[in-house]
């Protein structure tokens, strides 16, 4: 963003965030929020276009976040939100209304719930068009396909959408009928970034093609002031989970109410098989995030911990104390061994497949990981053994 802003101007340059930044769903902390929108400002982001996370977090608490930054939360149709803001771009000869909505029924569908009225897209977004007035409009919406095209189509001054929920959808348009669809960033992967050319007329402005500016790790230097923003909040949650941590005592309860029984407990009928494993990386998991001060971080340990996804004690956030399950082990991809290792003639482990992989080898987490290709470096087809239901994984 700092070449984008270096080529054209920041009196030129509009930075948007489209929200859904936080994940409500992980075992974030509370120090997360102010630190990511810490970090937005310092990117030269203008605006936050509130999605389901943040919304899920609580708009009373985002704002107060904000009140003391550069960055601002604008919604249309959320009350208790900044409507919209109005931007003086280009000298002072350009006009930029920006706001967002979200589609009432995309808050239902995530759980999520609100002590106030979601207002209608559409008529929020109609009021703030006719009292405003603007040389160019742009909307971030958090809906599905159809109602974005449905509001597009109800609302055809809006000159350019944000898709605030897909990273690659746009819907089909004919030319010069409707506004360019851009979609977000794919959680990081990339900037979403569109160009204009000449003033507003009756022919409407003319957008360039959106495209990726993808940041290659190693290309591009790291910003000083957003490392040691990021080093700052890693201390803390650090220092927050050790806090948290569990104890031996608590890990034992977690094993022996989940039927997970550990490596060592497999190696007494499939030695062969885990000498195998013991050399390879699922084994060393563990390891990769101690190296970059993660061991303790619960999101991480869903993964490199065996079992730890299922774990239903809120304590157990650190695992130094007992190395029992530490590592991607053999029940991380054939489930809980307990009944068949009681059992083994009756009781089958589950079949590895692709989906068990993509379970933790997300896009996201991992976008080079090819299963074809990757599931031979963890096969144990090369061992000899006589169990036909272990020759896969």
């Amino acid at each position: 963003m700092d070449q984008v802003k270096k080529e054209y101007g920041e009196d030129r340059t509009l930075i948007l965030n489209a929200g859904n930044n936080f994940d409500v769903a992980s075992h974030d902390s509370s120090l997360a929020p102010s630190y990511i929108v810490k970090a937005l400002a310092l990117t030269g982001t203008e605006v936050i276009a509130p999605g389901v996370s943040e919304i899920a977090c609580g708009l009373e608490k985002l704002n107060k976040i904000v009140s003391n930054s550069s960055v601002q939360v604008i919604s249309a149709n959320l009350p208790g939100a900044m409507p919209y803001v109005l931007l003086s771009k280009n000298k002072g000869r350009m006009k930029v209304l920006v706001t967002s909505v979200v589609d009432p029924a995309l808050l239902l569908k995530n759980n999520v719930t609100t002590a106030i009225t979601v207002m209608d897209p559409v008529s929020a977004l109609r009021h703030i068009h006719q009292h405003i007035s603007h040389d160019l409009f742009i909307v971030v919406m958090h809906a599905g396909p159809e109602m974005i095209s449905s509001v597009i189509e109800k609302c055809p001054d809006i000159d350019l959408v944000i898709d605030g929920m897909s990273s690659d959808f746009s819907p089909e348009q004919e030319p010069g009928t409707c506004p360019p669809v851009v979609a977000n960033n794919n959680e990081g992967m990339y900037v979403a970034y569109i160009d204009y050319d000449g003033d507003k007329d009756q022919d409407g402005l003319n957008f360039s093609n959106p495209v990726q500016l993808k940041a290659v790790v190693g290309e591009i230097t790291e910003d000083p002031q957003i490392s040691a923003l990021v080093k700052e909040y890693d201390q803390k949650r650090q220092e927050e989970l050790r806090q948290q941590s569990a104890t031996a005592q608590a890990l034992s309860q977690f094993k022996a109410s989940s039927h997970y029984v550990g490596s060592k407990s497999c190696n007494l009928c499939h030695a062969e098989i885990n000498d195998s494993w013991v050399n390879s990386r699922h084994a060393g998991a563990m390891g990769s995030l101690v190296g970059k001060s993660r061991q303790n971080d619960p999101d991480c340990l869903s993964c490199h911990v065996t079992g730890m996804e299922k774990q239903s004690f809120p304590g157990i956030l650190q695992v130094k104390e007992d190395n029992l399950m530490v590592g991607v082990q053999c029940e991380a991809c054939h489930g809980p061994g307990a009944d068949h290792s009681k059992d083994p003639q009756s009781v089958e482990m589950l079949t590895v497949n692709e989906n068990t992989c993509t379970r933790c080898h997300t896009k996201f987490k991992d976008p080079g990981f090819n299963y074809n290709q990757d599931v031979y470096k963890v096969n144990h087809e090369h061992v000899k053994i006589g169990l036909n239901r272990h020759r896969d994984l």
